[in-house]
């Protein structure tokens, strides 16, 4: 089985930064789940920034169960929808970090 993966998506922020919030939360973030939930995708979180003096202003968390194979196969089979989408909520170049979860947390 392989080891579940996390993918980061980084939205620099910056004054010329445009980004709607409501359609990202609404539309973009359940049309990317729908797609991907069959290649593994266990969890995914929006994190807002904004306001925060972090050099970014959206962060989207998602974990893989499937480790990368199961990500790797959803971006083949659905990357050009999904980067399709982007342009209809911001105008901002993300960064993207996968890499293989270590220590899972819990808080129970």
């Amino acid at each position: 089985m392989s080891a579940p993966v996390m993918v980061t998506v980084l939205y620099p922020a910056s004054q010329d930064l445009t980004f709607d919030m409501d359609y990202y939360l609404e539309t973009h973030m359940p049309f990317v789940e729908g797609l991907l939930k069959p290649f593994g995708l266990q969890q995914a979180f929006a994190v807002d920034l904004r306001g925060t003096d972090s050099p970014y202003a959206v962060q989207a968390i998602m974990v893989f169960e499937t480790g990368v194979e199961g990500l790797q196969k959803g971006m083949q089979a659905h990357g050009e929808e999904i980067t399709a989408d982007v342009a209809k909520f911001t105008n901002a170049k993300a960064t993207r970090l996968i890499g293989g979860v270590k220590y899972p947390g819990s808080a129970s």
